[in-house]
């Protein structure tokens, strides 16, 4: 059908790409913490003390919670 795409063609998921929506978030928060936490939770945000630091866990959370289902496994973000 030179050209012409039905509407089947238009409604198959793209088999070829595969998105990593969990990852996606993981950055921006990573970069703008203090302001993410200061945004959705701010009684909490006046009572850390930013200036003592902080680091991103989520390496070490793996390690220590492991999923029992089998398939795709979703990485936890702890700082």
């Amino acid at each position: 059908m030179g050209g012409i795409v039905s509407c089947n063609d238009m409604t198959k998921p793209e088999t070829s790409f595969s998105a990593n929506y969990h990852e996606s978030w993981k950055v921006p928060i990573e970069q703008h913490f203090e302001e993410f936490v200061a945004f959705f939770f701010p009684e909490a945000y006046s009572c850390i003390a930013w200036e003592r630091g902080y680091d991103f866990l989520d390496k070490e959370f793996q390690q220590i919670v492991r999923d029992a289902e089998v398939g795709t496994r979703f990485e936890k973000l702890l700082a």
